[in-house]
């Protein structure tokens, strides 16, 4: 159900001691850092998508732009029917997007790494991120706020 608690403390407090520098964090996380406002969602979003898409996009870019423009006209984490995810109504404001972060990192292992930075008065230069799988091709991204830049990286075979 979403959103989802952190780790009972019973068993963090021994990947903790294993692990120090360690944070216990809910899904979503909304956290601040140098002035800039971040959130993390870890959920396979465009496997939902896809179940529900009513139009079929053949294109992996068409699927994730359509995807981050559904995110963002819902102004909701999780925009597909309660069918697929039910959610905790009493906590449902925790995936609202009232106020657009600076930067939206969408932990999606379905779908590629990718990166769409958007800015007008309204959204207010938001940067959408998925740092892909690094399991499947080694990537990852590197996020300097204070430039309010990304790098899109990947380590080589």
């Amino acid at each position: 159900m979403l959103p989802k608690k952190g780790l009972p403390p019973e068993f963090f407090d021994r990947i903790a001691s294993a692990i120090p520098y360690s944070f216990n964090c809910s899904n979503p996380n909304r956290f601040s850092l140098l002035g800039k406002e971040f959130t993390i969602f870890r959920m396979d979003l465009q496997k939902e998508m896809r179940r529900s898409a009513i139009n079929k996009v053949n294109e992996q870019n068409d699927n994730e732009f359509h995807l981050i423009q559904t995110i963002l006209s819902q102004r909701h984490l999780f925009p597909c029917s309660l069918y697929f995810q039910p959610i905790v109504w009493e906590y449902d404001y925790t995936l609202d997007l009232f106020q657009f972060p600076h930067f939206l990192i969408i932990a999606d292992r379905y779908s590629g790494q990718f990166y769409y930075p958007f800015g007008s008065a309204e959204k207010k230069n938001i940067h959408i991120i998925n740092p892909g799988s690094f399991l499947k091709n080694f990537s990852f991204v590197v996020i300097y706020p204070q430039k309010g830049t990304v790098d899109l990286c990947q380590v080589p075979d």
